[in-house]
């Protein structure tokens, strides 16, 4: 996936009821609300680990545990950091193919938001990666 310099980081997509933009430092607290919940976890790698700690979390942060070069975003709901959404870059003769993922704190299931989110985010990083396989 090749990169997008200072664009990426500039990046926000705005989506009926949520915002997407890249992580901050200052997001720590509402990432362990969310993510340390078994439920939250079931479907997700193993890079996401249960129980969530505040370690797990400043690792993520700084980019520890997937590469915040990549298009990483959380996903903010009413000013909080309430989920995340991102893309895993192939390599080689997938170049152009990306693997997706994303995860929704529980409080916000069932409102349509993460299929909006998917909406938003799935077009914008096709067309700034040329992406031809999701």
């Amino acid at each position: 996936m090749a990169a997008l310099s200072g664009r990426l980081e500039s990046t926000v997509l705005q989506g009926e009821g949520f915002v997407l933009r890249r992580w901050r430092a200052g997001d720590l607290d509402a990432l362990l609300a969310h993510a340390d919940d078994a439920q939250v976890v079931r479907g997700l790698s193993e890079r996401f680990p249960h129980p969530y700690t505040r370690a797990d979390g400043e690792a993520f942060l700084a980019g520890k545990v997937v590469d915040l070069g990549h298009p990483v975003f959380a996903i903010e709901i009413d000013g909080e950091a309430c989920g995340g959404i991102g893309a895993r870059p192939g390599s080689g003769e997938r170049a152009r193919t990306a693997e997706l993922g994303y995860w929704l704190g529980r409080r916000h299931w069932g409102r349509g938001l993460m299929t909006r989110a998917v909406a938003a985010y799935v077009p914008w990083l096709a067309g700034a990666y040329a992406l031809h396989r999701l």
